[in-house]
């Protein structure tokens, strides 16, 4: 075997085993609904996010074409190799999740100034974290400052998820599998969650509930306000966030439950 064939080889198997790592993701929509899978399977016509990015992809057999690749080209030092794919996969993960990111930032500035419009509150659950640090942490989001999406998968997020039939919490991916767009025309909605970093240190999950259906022609069907619930997550407190808008007549059923936030917005 020449140094050059066993160069090739040893890339083919580093970049074999960072694609098992690595995973795909594709985007598939179905009757107007845009979500993102690990497989094209059941879902004809999916497209692969990220384009032709080696980071994911399972390369061919080795010949001389595959060398092109960048993290190919590290054949002979296959931890380097698998560390390159790893810097295209998270490369990867942070275009998807900055969109998702920009997403549900424009869809919580919507549901906030719907409800001042319609003269509603935008209230927390008194059982999470104070009103204040839900209401700069949102204000942020909306603002898209202080708030940097994580990328990193080996990281793992808070641990907010219920663990099956085991005591305690789990870790959500850092990517959600599940999130997806319903698209309304012109418009999206998101719902689906994306995992962040707030002012550097605080590992949060950010999460939105569309108030949206799927009608019987195949169409989405959403309130006009779009979003039912917004959601932050963490470690200390499961449920850090549970911000949503309650009616002006509604109000006092929710006052010992619940505190206003973005009181300026809302007009209250």
């Amino acid at each position: 075997m020449t140094h050059r064939f066993r160069a090739l080889a040893v890339a083919a198997i580093a970049l074999h085993a960072a694609a098992a790592f690595a995973g795909e993701i594709y985007r598939c929509q179905v009757n107007g609904v845009t979500t993102f899978v690990d497989s094209p399977h059941g879902c004809p016509g999916a497209q692969r996010v990220g384009g032709e990015s080696g980071a994911a992809k399972a390369p061919p057999a080795p010949t001389p074409a595959v060398a092109s690749s960048a993290c190919q080209k590290l054949a002979q030092d296959p931890a380097r190799a698998r560390e390159c794919i790893r810097a295209e996969r998270r490369a990867e993960v942070r275009r998807v999740a900055e969109v998702r990111l920009a997403e549900i930032s424009r869809a919580v500035a919507d549901y906030v100034n719907a409800a001042a419009s319609a003269g509603n509150i935008m209230a927390v659950s008194r059982d999470g974290r104070p009103a204040a640090w839900c209401e700069n942490l949102l204000g942020d989001l909306i603002a898209r400052k202080d708030i940097e999406v994580v990328d990193d998968e080996t990281v793992g997020g808070p641990e907010w998820t219920t663990s099956g039939n085991g005591p305690g919490r789990a870790a959500a991916d850092i990517l959600d599998p599940a999130f997806k767009e319903w698209n309304l025309g012109s418009a999206t909605v998101p719902e689906g969650y994306v995992t962040a970093r707030w002012r550097t240190s605080n590992l949060v999950v950010l999460r939105v509930t569309a108030a949206c259906t799927q009608a019987r022609d195949g169409t989405a069907r959403c309130n006009p306000h779009r979003l039912v619930n917004v959601y932050v997550h963490d470690t200390a407190t499961p449920v850090a966030c549970d911000a949503t808008e309650v009616s002006r007549a509604a109000w006092p059923n929710w006052k010992n439950a619940k505190t206003p936030i973005f009181e300026h917005s809302t007009g209250r």
